[in-house]
């Protein structure tokens, strides 16, 4: 027989903590983020345990409890949940070269903030966003005139269709 000793953390009152910060198009982790450009953060304990979507604009700057803060800015916010926070990034940040990153997450008994992220930034962070939504593979691109997904053959959830040269096509980016 072995003796384990298991310590349960609630996700409500675990300290926040980011693994990282992303370019929502590529999820490339040595990309820059650039003013106004949705980026996710991957991390720990990112809510109040809860799960939130902004159900229209104006983007709220609080959601499940949560707050991103970049250099001190609070970012407007898409999506939060304990894992995963999709926002945008302060268009006032400008002619920096890295931020740091923090969220807040408020509880019952206070608000825990997580440690200081750092991330490099730059006037802009360009990425065409993907069918499978992870910054891998086929990108996000339409017929221009009929609005069917440019899909390469490989694919079994889209009908095979190419782009033709000269063909007008409308691509899916941010940054």
């Amino acid at each position: 027989p072995i003796s384990v000793t298991l310590i349960v953390a609630s996700d409500e009152t675990s300290q926040p903590q980011i693994i990282a910060a992303v370019n929502a198009g590529s999820y490339n982790t040595t990309s820059p983020l650039s003013p106004g450009v949705i980026f996710s953060i991957f991390g720990i304990s990112l809510t109040n345990g809860m799960t939130d979507s902004a159900a229209s604009p104006p983007l709220p700057t609080d959601l499940a409890g949560a707050t991103v803060l970049v250099n001190g800015i609070a970012a407007p916010l898409y999506y939060a949940s304990p894992k995963q926070i999709n926002a945008e990034f302060p268009v006032q940040i400008t002619n920096v070269t890295s931020v740091s990153i923090q969220v807040q997450v408020k509880t019952g008994p206070g608000t825990l903030t997580s440690a200081k992220f750092k991330v490099a930034v730059a006037p802009f962070s360009p990425a065409i966003l993907t069918l499978d939504s992870n910054g891998v593979g086929a990108g996000a691109i339409q017929h221009a005139t009929n609005f069917t997904l440019v899909c390469p053959a490989n694919r079994n959830d889209c009908v095979p269709s190419f782009a033709s040269p000269g063909e007008v096509i409308a691509i899916y980016a941010l940054g």
